[in-house]
């Protein structure tokens, strides 16, 4: 019985993959097109029209990508690599300068690795991606100084990583429930809800576990913890 349930669970998970895949191109293509219209349509109303397609294509486009790495990870067997947690921060930061508060948050990281680590590169850009762009999304530019300090401690046992920042935070009574599926724990939240449903789901890919404490106006704590094999 239990067998028959993971192998239904299995074929739903490679079905739902194939579906959500298949929906891109189209929806690429949706923008893509919208784009030229709005490059070359000069009746104001006609435009507005096309912007609108293009705004909310972009806006399927991305929950369509999210189911997508949600299948992508219950299908997909974790990869063991040598992990260079310094080339991921850096890659990871890059990536996110050009979006709004990066430039007003002081972003500090500290590593401290004792032994090699193996793990998934991939699924861990994606879980460190996921809440260093969340701690900028939300910082609070209210308070005078915005700060992120990311610190990574890695021993022969396990490998803690330690996530801080003084954001806009949650009430307490959400923490335990920012990693549901959909859950949104603010007006202000920007998606719809799938970001760290899919860190969670990825860290228990890679046998680890994620605590999250959150207090509204103060900030934000995320701490992962591997299990070093």
């Amino acid at each position: 019985m239990i067998n028959n349930q993971k192998e239904n669970a299995d074929e739903l998970n490679v079905l739902l993959y194939k579906v959500t895949h298949d929906i891109k191109g189209p929806l690429s293509s949706i923008i893509g097109l919208s784009n030229l219209a709005l490059e070359e349509i000069e009746d104001k109303k006609a435009a507005e029209y096309f912007l609108r397609i293009k705004k909310n294509s972009e806006k399927l486009h991305t929950f369509v990508t999210e189911l997508l790495n949600v299948t992508k990870i219950s299908i997909k067997e974790a990869d063991k690599e040598l992990i260079n947690f310094k080339d991921i921060i850096d890659d990871i930061l890059n990536s996110l300068q050009f979006i709004p508060n990066f430039k007003t948050i002081d972003i500090k990281v500290s590593i401290n690795q004792e032994v090699d680590f193996l793990s998934d590169s991939m699924m861990l850009y994606s879980i460190f991606q996921n809440i260093i762009e969340n701690s900028i999304k939300y910082s609070d530019q209210t308070k005078t100084k915005s700060y992120l300090h990311i610190a990574i401690e890695v021993t022969k046992d396990k490998t803690i990583v330690t996530f801080e920042d003084n954001g806009i935070g949650i009430e307490d009574n959400l923490n335990e429930k920012v990693f549901e599926m959909f859950f949104r724990a603010t007006d202000n939240s920007i998606g719809n809800g799938l970001g760290l449903y899919i860190v969670k789901k990825s860290i228990e890919k890679l046998n680890g576990m994620v605590t999250l404490m959150s207090k509204l106006g103060q900030g934000t704590i995320t701490k992962i913890t591997f299990r070093n094999l």
